[in-house]
């Protein structure tokens, strides 16, 4: 790990040498020591004569800040300027003396996390170490958002609904508005073909986490090139705003299919089964996690081929531990790791795609409610029933999948779909009178 600038606000000698010494231990530092709270603002950079303390607090390079909450007093209220100046600036904090009042204060002045002295060295320095690596991520989003906001300074307003084209496409009409993003139907001069334009919303251009995730997103289709994966044809910025064009699908994706109805056949479904095990085990080979596995997601073209799309969630393995995410995915799909708070892994697909085949079989979802905290609740301790019990004409290898997929623990899940399947060998000679 590189150096970092830390903030140790502690009255202390005995108590700093022992955070110090911690800190040291594991590579971190260097270290600003403070004895007073004039000491600690001049340190931050701020002007203990402004009304707004915190004006000049981005000048400074401090990537943690360890401070007493019994601090000249006023722990509780620099904690809360820090927070409303930057939340995202990790804050410990620590106490020797009244210990469940100083915890009480810290976690209502909005500190990251509390330790007690004499400190458990190897919890406090593994805190520090992930709230600091927290901290690089927001601060590289930050960098990368005031490069682009420099860039979008010289581009004029966004006109693209008026002028009727991006870039070099031109508009036919709207397939669809995401929370993030619209796409498009669109048509080039020199081409026939129809594409399908995703561009970033205009209310999102100043965000700097979704122009971040939205070229993530684009990086991380680029090198997905498999039959059963949306493709990516081209990617630009029209007049300020990032856009990708992807392959244009004419058909439905299978939630509408489930709506419209009747049931896939079998061979419907072996189809599209055969192909999300060969497009999931693909797309993890290259280190990319999808997380956003559902019916919507996944499109049947009108030559019933089977495209899997949207990978705006998507995630490199390689940045999971440092990405800065919500709860991914949707309630009704989403791995009980996820809302634990745990690492993602590509794991949370394989659980996704149990839930989608539990539907796609049984007609209905494992876990449904209007209470969304009820579903997560479920995901976390309730088994949901074997499939060939639910349903008595499926068989066992189906079933077994569909079990596997859904064990709550991720290292009990298949780590190949496609060995678990034999090569989907286990599915083509099991087959049943789908009901």
């Amino acid at each position: 790990m590189k150096n970092n600038r830390i903030l140790i606000a502690e009255e202390g000698n005995e108590h700093r040498e022992q955070i110090v010494s911690c800190l040291s231990a594991q590579g971190l530092g260097p270290f600003k020591e403070v004895l007073t709270p004039d000491q600690a603002w001049r340190a931050l950079g701020i002007d203990a004569e402004e009304n707004d303390r915190m004006i000049i607090l981005n000048e400074y390079s401090i990537d943690l800040v360890v401070l007493d909450m019994s601090f000249g007093g006023i722990a509780g209220e620099m904690c809360k300027k820090i927070k409303e100046h930057d939340i995202n600036l990790p804050i410990i904090g620590v106490s020797a003396t009244d210990i469940d009042e100083c915890e009480e204060l810290a976690i209502e002045s909005g500190a990251d996390a509390f330790e007690s002295i004499p400190l458990n060295n190897r919890r406090f320095s593994l805190k520090a170490k992930k709230l600091i690596e927290k901290w690089e991520a927001h601060s590289r989003l930050r960098a990368n958002y005031e490069s682009l906001k420099t860039l979008y300074k010289t581009l004029p307003p966004m006109q693209r609904i008026k002028s009727g084209y991006i870039g070099k496409y031109k508009v036919i009409g709207a397939i669809g508005k995401g929370a993030s993003s619209m796409v498009y139907k669109c048509r080039r001069e020199d081409s026939l073909d129809f594409f399908a334009v995703k561009i970033l919303n205009d209310e999102l251009v100043q965000n700097a986490d979704s122009i971040v995730g939205f070229r993530d997103e684009i990086d991380n289709i680029v090198g997905l090139n498999h039959p059963n994966v949306i493709q990516l044809m081209d990617h630009g910025i029209h007049e300020g705003f990032p856009y990708y064009v992807m392959e244009y699908v004419n058909g439905y994706d299978l939630g509408e299919l489930e709506e419209r109805g009747p049931k896939l056949t079998y061979e419907q479904l072996l189809k599209v089964t055969l192909a999300m095990i060969d497009c999931l085990d693909f797309i993890h080979s290259k280190h990319i996690i999808h997380g956003d596995i559902k019916l919507e997601n996944v499109l049947i073209t009108d030559k019933w081929e089977v495209k899997l799309s949207d990978f705006g969630l998507s995630i490199q393995e390689e940045k999971r531990k440092t990405t800065i995410q919500g709860v991914l995915g949707t309630p009704l799909y989403v791995a009980p790791e996820i809302i634990a708070g745990r690492d993602e892994t590509n794991k949370v697909d394989i659980y996704a795609f149990g839930i989608l085949m539990f539907k796609l079989l049984s007609g209905e979802f494992p876990f449904d409610s209007s209470n969304v905290a009820e579903i997560m609740h479920h995901h976390c301790v309730t088994a949901p029933k074997r499939l060939d019990e639910l349903c008595p004409n499926i068989s066992k290898p189906w079933a077994d999948l569909v079990d596997a997929c859904l064990a709550k623990n991720p290292s009990d899940r298949p780590v190949s779909l496609t060995e678990y399947t034999q090569n989907g060998e286990s599915l083509k000679t099991s087959p049943f009178v789908y009901m």
